[in-house]
């Protein structure tokens, strides 16, 4: 793991550019907030994901991404994969 990135997650920078987050936030008719941005943002970037990792490499705990998860599959923002509990 690349300490640096890891630094930068969890230090609250930004993933993805600010122009992006703002088209996200414009196109998808949900509720949007900062743990969902940020895992948004985190899957985009990494691709196929557990939620675990997401976890682990970003300052929210496992029981808020998993809720957030199961947000974000219900309004199809994500989709669950079965194989390997992978997102």
């Amino acid at each position: 793991m690349n300490m640096e990135h890891n630094n930068v997650i969890t230090n609250g920078v930004d993933l993805i550019p600010e122009n992006l987050r703002q088209e996200l936030r414009r196109l998808i008719n949900v509720e949007y907030d900062n743990v969902l941005n940020d895992m948004l943002a985190y899957i985009i970037m990494r691709g196929p994901v557990t939620l675990y990792r997401v976890s682990r490499e970003t300052p929210y705990s496992i029981s808020s991404i998993y809720k957030k998860a199961k947000y974000m599959v219900k309004n199809n923002l994500i989709l669950a994969r079965e194989s390997n509990d992978r997102l």
